[in-house]
């Protein structure tokens, strides 16, 4: 359960961000302070969210057994649009109770509802299945 939320708190604590605004002692930080740089941030996150892949098929061939969040998913116009919270990370999908699952690779036709989940790099585990309907 701690992994990979582990690997964003060891990042964390390693460095200042170039984000971060400078400590004041005893002020306190809202969500949307204006002293946060946003674009910096942003810039942050996918650099850490890039780099992720390359940690996952570590802690796979650790055989740490992290956590792997689902893929979130919509069905906009009859197409089914997924994504994954690291990038890189592959998704699958089914559609009406099939059995076999299929790689999605982008955008994709679709009728009713479909499940979807995400696998690790090394292929040995799957996320929990989640449904998306139209």
């Amino acid at each position: 359960m701690l992994f990979p939320r582990l690997l964003a708190l060891a990042e964390r604590a390693w460095r200042k961000p170039d984000w971060e605004p400078a400590y004041v002692a005893g002020a306190g930080y809202e969500p949307g302070d204006a002293r946060v740089d946003r674009a910096k941030l942003l810039a942050g996150w996918r650099d850490f969210a890039g780099r992720m892949g390359v940690q996952m098929r570590m802690l796979d061939r650790a055989g740490v057994t992290y956590r792997l969040a689902p893929p979130g998913a919509r069905i906009a116009g009859g197409r089914l649009e997924a994504n994954t919270e690291f990038p890189g990370t592959p998704i699958e999908y089914r559609m009406g109770g099939a059995t076999a699952w299929r790689r999605y690779d982008g955008p994709v036709a679709v009728t009713g509802a479909v499940e979807l989940r995400t696998r690790t790099p090394d292929g040995r585990r799957a996320s929990r299945t989640v449904t998306v309907s139209p």
